[in-house]
């Protein structure tokens, strides 16, 4: 395996993770429904990890674009299944909480930016590959994390999304290298890793409770339980 130039990062579940909070406080105000962070966390790995990220049947031609709003959509269809059960009320519910999905991936994990300084200080470029919609660039600002990437791909703004090779084979042309030269990072197996490897590139998975992707994670993919096991297993370059 030749040594990355340039390592890409997805954004949601590996750099910045849902304010649960937030969302806790939307349902409050606007539905009189009364959860626990631990109420959306568990709905949260059983949509990502149990359910293959396979969203609703009511969500698949719903007239809002948007992952995020896909994804607000699949955990409250999990949370709240006989409350939110028809198409309309469903679009409605998401249309009231964008505001919310806006800011909502904006919690980091503890080692986020000394993996990206450790990365740096080694020598490599480093880059963002997100399903998102369209305001990564504005996201990772308010994280106050953008100044640590060469470049971002955010799907919004493209006509394909992970796993399609072609967003990987894109996020190379934008770094000026071979697609054997960038290795990507991500939660997700299918959408991360396997996109990854798809398009020529290498690949790597985080996730602190790797239990969940045991047998399906290809057996020579390493993987990683936190960022910054991730950044010290690269030697500086040469």
């Amino acid at each position: 395996m030749k040594r990355p130039k340039v390592i890409t990062f997805d954004i949601g579940h590996t750099l910045c993770f849902p304010r649960f909070e937030d969302f806790i406080q939307f349902l409050k105000k606007h539905y009189d429904v009364n959860l626990k962070a631990t109420d959306l966390r568990e709905a949260d790995r059983r949509i990502r990890y149990v359910n293959g990220r396979e969203s609703p049947k009511a969500l698949k031609d719903l007239p809002i674009p948007g992952v995020s709003v896909v994804y607000s959509g699949s955990l409250i269809s999990e949370l709240l299944p006989h409350r939110l059960n028809e198409t309309q009320t469903l679009v409605r519910f998401l249309k009231d909480c964008m505001p919310v999905q806006d800011s909502w991936f904006s919690v980091m994990p503890e080692d986020a930016i000394p993996c990206l300084e450790m990365l740096q200080a080694k020598g490599f470029r480093l880059g963002i590959i997100s399903n998102a919609n369209g305001k990564v660039i504005q996201n990772l600002t308010v994280a106050g994390i953008n100044q640590y990437f060469d470049f971002v791909v955010d799907s919004g703004l493209l006509d394909f999304e992970k796993p399609d090779a072609r967003i990987f084979r894109h996020a190379c042309e934008l770094a000026g290298i071979k697609p054997d030269r960038l290795l990507h990072i991500g939660d997700s197996v299918r959408s991360d890793v396997l996109g990854a490897m798809n398009a020529g590139s290498q690949a790597a998975l985080y996730d602190p409770d790797f239990r969940v992707h045991q047998g399906v994670l290809p057996p020579h993919v390493p993987h990683f339980r936190s960022l910054r096991a991730f950044a010290d297993s690269f030697c500086p370059a040469e």
